[in-house]
This record gives structure tokens, C-alpha cells and sequence, in this order.
């Protein structure tokens, strides 16, 4: 079995002129209590790429040179993005306006909104929070080729006050006609949009059931008035960070505040897996577990890499350690994270005091003739003459977090950037000022989340048979 049969990049060029909105709504609001219907075992619905043949960006005429081009664009603009909001120390307008993204996304999700329910694909985003999608009527929308939610024609949409704590609590909200809660968010592109915060009824098909979970009064931001370089395609983001306002937060203790996914190979003909509740339950052979640490920003999901080895068990060799300092408020024995995980970036970014012995060590190990990355983004890439790149050319590279050594196999740790040079991929995270723990290094996982006890699951799934 070859590593160019289950890791071939798949992705879209990226442009700059293509921006698909992430609203973050940072603020402490009351706890949500949210009961729905069908739900006691939990929820299972899919994730799709956004290269799949499922997926409205999918496009089979490119090559595995602009998939690989695609990858590393995307990766470094959500790489800057994740070091601009974690570096923000407030929440002034200023920093709010850097947290709207660009279409730097990887996975979608189908849910119905409204009553009678209206279908929308959204992004499903680790690194966001407030769930959003554009709406009728529009002043001026961008235009999109999904149909677009009108809240007129449902009987379950309502308005918030804008003399609520909830809206005088976003320092970009004010009164808009009607006192409705009224946000505005900026771009650094001169992009905009201009909604309403709003409460409806979702509705996810749940694979594990078969039926559907209603979820009544969410809140969700109902943007009337955007305009910019906006993504035709968009249909709206669900938020699954941290925050308040994110998907799990808002569903609080009816799943008891946990979701999971499982992440196919790129190139394999299966959908992905997002879980909710029971369904989130990590467990069988290799299931380890690490602590969720509490970071500078609520929506993101710290971790705290120790080091890295490469090799067996019974013959691995420790290739780079990483300590952390306690910082201000923290006791001198608290754990301290060095690394997020984020399913919304593609390649993982460790610092180069980690990168630099692990590509030498792999150097050392890997019999294969060496070549440059045209695009000088990779720092160790390896020619692949389509027979010789096997799993045994390969060693495993473990990353060892605390109490949760997670083996990477050639598939989690290699990907190609053409037909025949396959590169490591990880690069340094030092220009970021972030590590980044990415999705390459996540496939073939079951990897859950558990926001109460903060502890995340990682065990080893053979994804595409996951229900």
C-alpha cells in the first residue's frame, strides 16, 4: 500500500477574492438550556470536505500542484488569523474586525433552519464560535447560490432587544430600527456585513438514529446588509469553538457538553462524522487522553505538547522536548498549552526548535532521494517514483501531549504536493507565534471533546466505517 493511495491533497486554489464570512461574538452571556427532540442518544451527521465530490467547491479539473498550492495558502492565512485573535488581549472594535475570515475552511455540514426548515450547508469550524448565515430581505447581499433563509416565512424566528445584557454585551451591537440588536463587522478588505442577533429552531439528520434532533431557540447572527469578496458558494458557518455562542455551549448540559469527529482520508470516497452527545464517546483499543487547557481566548482548544519521537515503541528515539513557563495568573504546578488543535487548518506548525531535530532524525531514517519543495514551504519532501513509497519507508512520529502519546502513521504525517514528491507535513510555527495541531494529523482518528471535565479523546479509527 502506497502513501500517494490515501493522502493526495485535494484542494481548491486560493484566492483572495473569495472570502466566506466567520463571525466571533466574544462575551459571557447566561448559560443555555436547550432541550430537543429525539436527542437522548446523541447525534451523528456527516462532514464533508470541501474537495468532495458532495461539496459545491469541489472541482476535478485541478492538479495535485494547485491542490498542494491551495493547502499551504489556506493554512497559512488561518495560521495568521489564529495568532491575531490569541495575540488580541481586548475586544475592541479593532480586534473584532480581524476576526472575520477568509475562506480559509475545510469542512461543511448540512442542517435545516426555521419552521417549516429551510436547508443550509454552513462550514463547521473549530475556531469560531456564533453560528451565521446571510438572510432575507437583503439591502444588499452578496450573492450566493444556495437560496437564501427569509425568517418572515418562519413561525419560530425571533428578534433580540438590543436593551438585553446579551446584546450590550458585543462591543460592535447597538439599537437598529425596531430596538433589535443590530451588529456590524468589518474586513481589513473594506468587506462588510450588518444583522440582526436572532433565535430559531435547528433541525441535524442524525446518521445514528435515523431521525432528527430539533434544536429551539438558538441563537444566530441574520445578516441583511453585506457586501465585499464574499464566497458565492457560502451558505452560512457553524460555530463549534468554546465560546458562549458556539453550537456545543449553546446545547450545554442535554449533551453534556461534548461533541466528537472522525475524519476520513483525504481521496477516499466517505464523508467524515460530527457527534453529539452520547454519540461523542471516545472508547476502544489505544484510546488515550489529554487535558483541554484553558487559553487566552474561550473558542480555541489549547493543548500541551511534550515532545515529539520518531520510530516503534520498543525503538523510538525522543527527537525534541518542548517546556512551558507559567504564565501570569497561573499557579507554578498548572499545565500551560503550547498547541492548538483545529480542524479547520490543514498542515500542523510546531516551532522550529521542535521541526529542525525531527527533520534530521527523519532524515536519518528514510532511505528515499531527497528534493526541494519548489514553493520553498516544505522543509523535508522526498521523490516518490510511485513504488517505493511504502509504509516501511516511513517511521511513525509520535506526539506525545500530556498523558496522550498520539502515533502518526505516514498517512497522518506525509502528504503530496505533486504525483511524485510526497513532504512532511509540518512546517515552523515560529513566524505565527502559534503551534498549530492541524486535520492531516487528525484523520483516522476518533477524537471527542468533553468542554466539562476538559479533557480531549484521541483513539485510532478506521474513519470511513465509523457508523
Amino acid at each position: 500500500m502506497y502513501i500517494s493511495h490515501y493522502n493526495v491533497i485535494q484542494f481548491q486554489p486560493y484566492s483572495m477574492a473569495s472570502l466566506l464570512l466567520s463571525l466571533l461574538i466574544l462575551f459571557s452571556i447566561f448559560s443555555f438550556n436547550i432541550a430537543y427532540s429525539d436527542s437522548s442518544a446523541g447525534m451523528s451527521m456527516n462532514l464533508i470536505h470541501r474537495d468532495s465530490s458532495r461539496s459545491p467547491y469541489y472541482n476535478p479539473s485541478l492538479t495535485s500542484k494547485d491542490r498542494a498550492r491551495a493547502i499551504i495558502d489556506r493554512s497559512l492565512y488561518r495560521a495568521h488569523y489564529l495568532s491575531s485573535l490569541i495575540s488580541s488581549s481586548t475586544s475592541s472594535p479593532s480586534s473584532i474586525e480581524a476576526k472575520i475570515i477568509p475562506n480559509s475552511f475545510e469542512y461543511l455540514m448540512e442542517f435545516e433552519i426555521g419552521t417549516p426548515p429551510f436547508k443550509v450547508l454552513a462550514i463547521a469550524d473549530t475556531g469560531s464560535d456564533l453560528i451565521w448565515l446571510q438572510c432575507k430581505p437583503c439591502i444588499q447581499c452578496y450573492h450566493q447560490i444556495p437560496p437564501i433563509f427569509d425568517p418572515r416565512n418562519s413561525s419560530t424566528f425571533s428578534t433580540v432587544s438590543c436593551k438585553t445584557d446579551s446584546c450590550e454585551a458585543i462591543p460592535t451591537a447597538g439599537c437598529g430600527k425596531g430596538s433589535l440588536c443590530q451588529y456590524q463587522y468589518s474586513y481589513g478588505d473594506q468587506s462588510f456585513t450588518i444583522g440582526d442577533l436572532a433565535q430559531e429552531t435547528l433541525t441535524f439528520s442524525s446518521n445514528a438514529s435515523g431521525g432528527s434532533s430539533s434544536l429551539p431557540k438558538l441563537f444566530f447572527g441574520c445578516s441583511h446588509k453585506s457586501n465585499g469578496t464574499f464566497d458565492k458558494h457560502g451558505g452560512g458557518l457553524v460555530g463549534l469553538g468554546g465560546g458562549s455562542l458556539s453550537l456545543v455551549s449553546q446545547l450545554g448540559s442535554s449533551i453534556g457538553k461534548k461533541f466528537s469527529y472522525c475524519l476520513v482520508p483525504y481521496g477516499e470516497n466517505a464523508t467524515s462524522t460530527l457527534n453529539f452527545g452520547k454519540d461523542a464517546t471516545v472508547n476502544g483499543p489505544g484510546v488515550v487522553s489529554t487535558p483541554i487547557i484553558p487559553g487566552s481566548q474561550d473558542t480555541f482548544y489549547f493543548l500541551s505538547l511534550e515532545e515529539i519521537t520518531v520510530g516503534k515503541d520498543d525503538n523510538n528515539s525522543v527527537v525534541a522536548t518542548t517546556t512551558t513557563t507559567p504564565s501570569g495568573s497561573r499557579k507554578k504546578d498548572d499545565v500551560e498549552g503550547n498547541i492548538i488543535i483545529d480542524s479547520g487548518t490543514t498542515i500542523t506548525f510546531i516551532p522550529s526548535t521542535m521541526l529542525k531535530p525531527l527533520v534530521t532524525t527523519l532524515l536519518d531514517k528514510i532511505k528515499l532521494t531527497r528534493v526541494d519543495d519548489p514553493d520553498g514551504f516544505f522543509s523535508l519532501c522526498f521523490k516518490d517514483d510511485g513504488s517505493s513509497v511504502s509504509d516501511d519507508a516511513f517511521p511513525d512520529i509520535t506526539f506525545k501531549f500530556t498523558d496522550a502519546p498520539v502515533v502518526l502513521s505516514p498517512l497522518q504525517a506525509f502528504v503530496h504536493i505533486s504525483d511524485d514528491v510526497v513532504c512532511l507535513g509540518m512546517v515552523s510555527s515560529d513566524d505565527m507565534g502559534i503551534s498549530i495541531y492541524g486535520n492531516v494529523a487528525q484523520q483516522n482518528f476518533h477524537i471527542g471533546y468533553d468542554l466539562i471535565n476538559k479533557r480531549l479523546s484521541i483513539a485510532p479509527a478506521q474513519c470511513s466505517n465509523y457508523l
